[in-house]
């Protein structure tokens, strides 16, 4: 995979990340989930180099704590 498509690709997993989050269901429902959103996230992390984008590393930074955010604290 080239460079620019590798990057084309994080960008467009970050925003399927940020539409699964804000339309996720109850776990279970198999469609939108927080945990498949932060999947995407990951995936789009692992696509950015050290010196990609800081503009996409942060989105996927920003987004991942959102997503925790909302997972919340299971023993709490």
């Amino acid at each position: 995979m080239t460079p620019a498509r590798a990057l084309m690709r994080a960008g467009l997993l970050i925003e399927m990340a940020r539409c699964e989050w804000q339309a996720s269901g109850p776990e279970g429902d198999g469609n939108f989930t927080l945990q498949g959103a932060l999947r995407r996230v990951d995936e789009a992390l692992a696509l950015l180099q050290e010196d990609g984008p800081s503009s996409l590393r942060s989105d996927a930074a920003e987004l991942s704590a959102s997503i925790y955010y909302d997972m919340g604290d299971l023993p709490s």
